[in-house]
């Protein structure tokens, strides 16, 4: 059976182990004080070259007429 909250799946432990896991995270032996729950983004270099090819995305300080 899969439980998740917010789109973020739950596991389960028993008491003794719970006390060892970080409460922003939630891995075992991460402390707090520390912690950085943001996943890192792998850059595509195969999408940068063609965004830098076609000048792809928004124009600032432009209008269209």
């Amino acid at each position: 059976m899969t439980v998740a909250f917010h789109g973020k799946g739950l596991t389960w432990h028993p008491s003794n182990e719970a006390q060892t896991l970080c409460h922003v995270c939630g891995r075992p032996g991460c402390s707090p004080s520390v912690c950085n729950p943001r996943t890192t983004w792998k850059v595509d270099d195969h999408l940068n070259k063609l965004y830098s090819r076609f000048n792809a995305g928004p124009r600032r300080g432009r209008q269209d007429s």
